[in-house]
């Protein structure tokens, strides 16, 4: 006799297999409903059915083995058969409700929308139901105040309360159903609130800053940070590496006004060349070159202010005074990208003097 047909042969096991199929289905399916979350107002009605369907096919599994002498037409057993079959359609619609999620999102190619909203409460289910224990978020959002809904609770979501603000990212699904991506905690309007009652917390303004720069509101990004420096004028750090995020991502102006605010107060080295990359970009050459010229002078060795004054010139094609600069890199330290660079320069400078020759023939 094989193990298959030993389990499946025995009536007694095989309800056991089935009962712990539909148990695992249906944590499995509360599970996907947590991080494939649709926003309701009247569904968390139903999984509390949905322990009472498994608690049920339990209690059908041991009767069944307590009554198994018993007739198929016994009144008895046809009500057990009946309760069976019931709570086997509830577990069954809980979980192809799950696949319906999984599918309406993991199908879903459509950029996410960003909604406000705030936790109004944070329940869990009745501590006599806790085979399938689940929590739940009311949460009402900004622009429809007089409306709230319920979204489960998932174990990815950070520490919430109730007035906590926090951000929705809502997609549309594949099948018409608005699901949330992602939650997070609303930093800026989070913040906003501690800083009316504390203005000077530093903490408090680094997170309004983060929570600017996530949701890439630069103007604001900007003006918090100038405000920082204003605030807490020791702290040099935490300026300059927003600086330097606004520079990556092409805001020169912004940040030249983060770093304008420490003129005067800083003359080291990444200050003259952080200042010279930033006036650079935004086309004051003269400027940049006033700043780059004293970092060099400090550090003459330090390829990093040659490689902006080398491509401040590039690209403003001005190839002869781009040279020198990267040939003083090249010298300390071997880019690759700096000499292909150098070779084109190279190549455009014979082409400039091949012309003039030509042209004085």
């Amino acid at each position: 006799m094989t193990i298959f047909t030993f389990v499946f042969g025995n009536g007694w096991l095989r309800g056991l297999l089935g009962h712990g199929v539909a148990t695992l289905a249906c944590a499995i399916a509360l599970f996907a409903q947590t991080w494939f979350r649709v926003p309701s107002q009247g569904f968390f009605l139903l999984i509390p059915y949905v322990n009472v369907a498994v608690m049920v096919l339990s209690i059908v599994l041991a009767l069944n083995h307590v009554l198994r002498g018993r007739r198929d037409d016994d009144p008895l057993r046809s009500l057990i058969l009946t309760a069976e079959r019931v709570s086997g359609l509830c577990i069954r619609v809980f979980v192809l409700w799950a696949l319906f999620l999984f599918a309406n999102a993991a199908l879903d190619r459509a950029e996410g929308v960003v909604k406000e909203a705030d936790v109004v409460v944070i329940a869990s289910s009745d501590a006599d139901l806790r085979l399938l224990s689940h929590a739940w978020i009311v949460l009402r959002r900004v622009d429809e105040p007089n409306r709230v809904e319920r979204i489960l609770w998932s174990l990815f979501d950070p520490p919430l309360h109730a007035g906590k603000p926090v951000l929705l990212e809502v997609r549309p699904g594949f099948f018409g159903l608005p699901w949330i991506a992602l939650l997070t905690v609303d930093d800026v309007r989070a913040n906003l609130a501690v800083l009316r009652t504390s203005p000077t917390s530093a903490e408090a303004w680094k997170m309004l800053i983060k929570g600017y720069a996530i949701r890439a509101q630069v103007p604001e990004l900007v003006n918090a940070t100038v405000q920082y420096t204003r605030l807490h004028p020791v702290d040099h750090d935490f300026p300059e590496i927003i600086a330097l995020g606004l520079g990556m991502g092409g805001f020169c102006d912004g940040m030249h006004a983060v770093l304008s605010r420490f003129v005067g107060r800083r003359t080291d080295y990444e200050f003259y060349t952080h200042m010279g990359y930033a006036l650079a970009c935004m086309k004051r050459r003269d400027e940049a070159m006033k700043y780059l010229d004293k970092a060099i002078a400090m550090e003459p060795r330090n390829w990093w202010a040659y490689y902006h004054a080398g491509y401040m010139f590039f690209d403003g094609q001005k190839f002869e005074q781009a040279k020198p600069y990267f040939a003083k890199v090249l010298a300390i330290r071997p880019i690759p990208d700096v000499a292909r660079d150098m070779a084109t320069i190279d190549k455009i400078l014979a082409l400039k003097r091949a012309r003039e020759q030509a042209t004085r023939n």
